[in-house]
C-alpha cells in the first residue's frame, strides 16, 4: 500500500502550545523541523509523534539532539514479544521467560523483494532449552530456540522499556491523584 498526498508536520511547544516550525510535503522532514525549532533558541527535551515516526533514522536524529523520542512503538518495526523475551543491554544477552540465556550471536543478511536487510541471530543454550517444559512450543522442531530479530530491535527495546517506564510513572500520579479525591 502507498500513500499519496500530502501531509503537514508541525513541531510545538506543548506547554505553551506555540508552533515553532511546519512543513506541508509528501515525506517526513523530522531532522529539518528539529533543526528549525533549535535554531529559534528552543532546547528541545522530549519529541512526541505517533507511530509512523518509529523509524530508525528519525530516533537518531532525537538522539543527536539529546532529547528523549515519546513515540508508541511501531509493531511493523518492533517485533518482540516483552511477556517471553528480556534484553540485558550489558551483556548483549537475551532471557526467554523461563530463565534461558542467548550464548550465542551471529549477524546476517536476507533478501526480500530485492530489498536486502540485516538482521541477527540469538542462540539459546542448548541443554536449557533441550529440558525446558516449553520446549516443543517454543523451539518447535528445533533442539534450541533461535531468536531471528532485526539489528535495531535491541534499542527499540530500550525505548520500548524507557516509554513503559515513564507511562507506568504516570499511571501512578494519575491513581494518586484519584486516590486524594476519595479521600476528601
Amino acid at each position: 500500500m502507498s500513500f499519496f498526498g500530502y501531509k503537514t508536520e508541525f513541531t510545538m511547544l506543548t506547554k505553551e502550545k506555540i508552533i515553532t516550525a511546519m512543513n506541508v510535503s509528501d515525506g517526513t522532514y523530522a531532522k529539518e523541523q528539529l533543526e528549525r525549532t533549535k535554531e529559534a533558541g528552543i532546547e528541545i527535551e522530549e519529541v512526541y509523534g505517533d507511530k509512523a515516526y518509529f523509524r530508525k533514522n528519525i530516533l537518531d536524529t532525537i538522539e543527536e539532539y539529546g532529547a528523549k523520542a515519546c513515540i508508541p512503538v511501531s509493531e511493523t518495526v518492533y517485533k518482540i514479544d516483552e511477556s517471553k523475551y528480556i534484553y540485558n543491554k550489558d551483556a548483549d544477552e537475551w532471557y526467554c521467560s523461563q530463565g534461558n540465556r542467548t550464548v550465542k550471536k551471529k549477524k546476517s543478511k536476507k533478501t526480500k523483494e530485492e530489498k536486502e536487510s540485516e538482521y541477527l541471530k540469538y542462540y539459546f543454550e542448548i541443554e536449557q532449552c533441550r529440558n525446558c517444559p516449553k520446549h516443543d512450543e517454543c523451539a518447535k522442531q528445533q533442539v534450541r530456540k533461535i531468536l531471528h530479530i532485526s539489528v535495531n530491535t535491541p534499542e527499540f527495546y530500550e525505548i520500548s522499556k524507557w516509554q513503559n517506564l515513564r507511562n507506568s510513572k504516570r499511571n501512578i500520579k494519575i491513581g494518586h491523584i484519584t486516590k486524594l479525591r476519595m479521600e476528601k
